[in-house]
């Protein structure tokens, strides 16, 4: 298989969507299973949710998911899949049913299709590889069965290397951060990404009110790239550059994060990020800075 037709390497998850003629929503023309319908959500809605979110985890990592399965794009066709092993012996009496089918479309669309008899059965075929949820509990803790696992490869710690100060709003100023590699993977540069590597960036989200943080409402987002191999328990220094001028008046949340580009932020494995509040006083026009 080439390393360019790597599962990985597909960002249709993260930078794409049709509408079909039933008013379903994919991501893209080859998918065989839609990830939602704007017959009872809203774009906004179906663009997070959990069949999204078990999609792009589950390509992040390599996973065919079930809506790419016999889909005839050149990162399917390149890849000689195996079939995923059926656990026949699952029988986990905390699987529900009822909530599985309701809240993972592509999967009760599968059922109403054939394709599957009940959403136990995709679970015990697919769904275990697919960064699924088994209950509502385990949504809502974010809890599955592939996190432990990709949380121990990718995380870290960040911290504001420089004390609380104050700029103008007309002027750019730089903020200086150390990132801890608290994970198993090597956190390389990318020009020594070869073979699919994982492409890792220090960055962050500006945010107009800490309220929008919640709702992934940004207004502006920065990248830092990494200049050296930064190893499993080695720290790295960068710095993100911001105007004054992006900062609107009152109080604004700026996120500090490390991200596989287009795929995850680390943040979303379980990584907690530093979350720095800005407040930029109308009347002097200074803006002061504070971690929380």
């Amino acid at each position: 298989m080439s390393a360019d037709f790597a599962i990985e390497h597909c960002d249709f998850p993260w930078t794409s969507s049709m509408l079909t003629l039933d008013n379903q929503l994919r991501c893209c023309c080859a998918m065989t299973l839609p990830v939602g319908s704007l017959s009872n959500q809203k774009p906004e809605q179906i663009w997070n949710n959990l069949t999204m979110r078990s999609l792009r985890r589950s390509m992040s990592n390599g996973v065919m998911h079930t809506t790419c399965l016999g889909a005839s794009c050149k990162y399917v066709q390149a890849r000689n899949p195996k079939a995923n092993a059926k656990r026949s012996d699952f029988s986990d009496e905390s699987f529900d049913e009822n909530w599985y089918i309701e809240n993972y479309y592509d999967v009760k669309e599968g059922v109403c299709r054939g394709r599957w008899a009940s959403g136990r059965e995709h679970y015990g075929r697919y769904g275990h590889l697919e960064f699924r949820f088994k209950n509502a509990t385990e949504a809502q803790t974010g809890v599955h069965e592939q996190y432990v696992a990709a949380k121990a490869e990718f995380a870290a710690s960040i911290e504001l290397v420089e004390s609380q100060q104050r700029a103008i709003h007309s002027e750019k100023f730089i903020l200086h951060f150390r990132a801890k590699n608290l994970g198993s993977q090597l956190w390389l540069p990318n020009s020594e990404i070869i073979n699919g590597q994982v492409n890792i960036r220090c960055g962050a989200t500006l945010f107009d009110s800490i309220y929008d943080i919640p709702e992934w409402k940004l207004s502006h987002e920065y990248r830092s790239f990494l200049k050296t191999t930064v190893a499993p328990g080695q720290e790295y220094e960068f710095q993100i550059e911001i105007h004054g001028s992006q900062i609107k008046s009152g109080e604004s949340a700026l996120v500090v994060d490390v991200v596989s580009e287009l795929k995850f932020w680390f943040s979303d494995l379980g990584s907690r990020p530093l979350i720095l509040l800005f407040n930029r006083d109308v009347d002097s026009k200074s803006i002061s800075w504070s971690s929380r």
